[in-house]
């Protein structure tokens, strides 16, 4: 993945600068998570759609209140730093409600 992402970077970045990086980056881990699905599929013989479904299934609610919850506090607007810290522990908090009510099994919400 290493050596794609250099070569891709060194093609793409005289012409695109940083976003050619970016997108070397990106097409490299794309090709990574592609090559090692295809082996967890075939080779080990694991249903990786299955996993992917039953997953991202799973953490669709979350996701939605979890943007639900950035939107509501993006509309507040920051006057000073504490106001900025106060804001991120409200999304650190609500972020963390929102996994153990919609992505916890109750295995993990019993530890």
């Amino acid at each position: 993945m290493a050596i794609a992402n250099l070569g891709l970077a060194a093609i793409l970045a005289p012409e695109f600068g940083a976003l050619g990086v970016a997108i070397s980056i990106c097409v490299s881990y794309i090709a990574r998570t592609i090559g090692l699905d295809y082996i967890f599929w075939r080779k080990l013989d694991i249903d990786i759609f299955t996993f992917f479904r039953k997953s991202y299934a799973k953490l669709t609610p979350f996701l939605m209140f979890f943007v639900a919850i950035s939107c509501a506090l993006n509309l507040i607007q920051i006057q000073s730093w504490s106001f900025w810290v106060i804001k991120i522990f409200i999304s650190i908090i609500c972020y963390f409600l929102g996994l153990y009510l919609f992505a916890f099994n109750q295995s993990e919400k019993d530890l």
